[in-house]
């Protein structure tokens, strides 16, 4: 028997050794997690990680639709397609009833709202390690990204735009679809892209003209490597098509996750009928307001123990307002 224990722990030790410093980066991650949103780790079924706005809105429709996605012939056949509303969400209209139905609906708020912590500091973790080989370096910078004011204030009331962390994600294998150019990476590129559609339809956008830029910035230099053609040529060529197919199954694997189970939003989105859901119909006034403007990045929230009242002249009191407009980058991160 100890043996046959000491055989184990040597595997698993040098099975997890490769990645010690992630798990100690992840496990730090936790704890400030836990940190922020304390005292709720000790009490998760009862209090409330929020503020009571829409919170308590979204809390009521995780208790509403645990008592109509759960049916298994529905979760099947993508509960989407028959959801009432248009206004649907993978994460609030199916994977948080399940969650309520093990748990209860302010479980799953909390679960959710710490998870949207970790792993958004981690997964920036990731890409930075990715790209610079500095742990470090990595490790601020998960921290700037996944504990900045913008997911602090967000999870007080809309846990889904709070939900950040599939962007470094989708960033990181699509550089890896790139650069080491093999068809796990394209899968996975599209996998993710589909997470972060799931989690928010706006940084789905943000995250398409993000690939944007980034395939015209990749292009160029090729542009004017083409117009001083050498006897590479060939190749070239050939790396170039192997870089399409691999864009085009990253496409196909996005597409079939995020079409069926956002069926009924495109359908309502381009619905002519009135009875569409107010998220879809708000008029250019909420643009406006809801807008983010330059003083946003550069202003302290209210929030800010210590330099909140440099922002007060400058913002409105209004609660929503503080909500959509807390967008301040730091001015650390600014500067490194």
């Amino acid at each position: 028997f100890l043996s046959t224990s000491t055989s184990t722990y040597t595997f698993t030790y040098l099975l997890m050794k490769p990645y010690k410093y992630d798990l100690i980066a992840l496990f730090l991650f936790t704890i400030l997690a836990l940190t922020v949103t304390f005292p709720v780790i000790f009490n998760m079924s009862k209090l409330i990680y929020g503020y009571p706005d829409d919170t308590l809105g979204t809390i009521w429709g995780i208790w509403r639709d645990g008592n109509v996605s759960l049916q298994i012939k529905d979760f099947l056949l993508f509960p989407s397609l028959n959801y009432e509303t248009g206004d649907y969400n993978i994460y609030i209209h199916t994977l948080w009833p399940i969650m309520n139905f093990l748990t209860n609906e302010i479980f799953t708020w909390n679960l959710f709202s710490i998870f949207n912590f970790i792993l958004s500091a981690f997964f920036m973790y990731l890409l930075v390690k990715y790209l610079t080989k500095n742990r470090i370096a990595a490790f601020i910078s998960g921290l700037i990204y996944g504990f900045c004011p913008h997911i602090c204030v967000q999870s007080f009331n809309h846990i889904a735009i709070a939900a950040i962390q599939w962007m470094p994600l989708y960033i990181l294998f699509l550089l890896k679809l790139v650069f080491e150019g093999n068809y796990k990476n394209a899968v996975l590129c599209g996998v993710f892209y589909a997470l972060v559609v799931f989690s928010n339809p706006y940084y789905g956008y943000y995250m398409l003209l993000f690939t944007v830029i980034f395939v015209v910035f990749l292009g160029l230099p090729r542009f004017f490597q083409k117009l001083a053609m050498t006897k590479r040529a060939c190749g070239q060529q050939r790396s170039n098509l192997k870089l399409l197919k691999l864009a085009g199954v990253a496409f196909l694997s996005s597409l079939i996750i995020a079409v069926p189970l956002n069926y009924k939003v495109i359908k309502t989105v381009f619905s002519k009928s009135k009875d569409k859901p107010a998220v879809y119909t708000r008029p250019l006034e909420g643009l406006r307001f809801s807008s983010a403007r330059p003083k946003d990045f550069l202003l302290p929230p209210r929030t800010n123990p210590v330099l909140k009242n440099i922002s007060k002249p400058f913002m409105s009191p209004d609660f929503g307002s503080m909500i959509d407009h807390t967008l301040y980058l730091g001015y650390t991160p600014m500067i490194l």
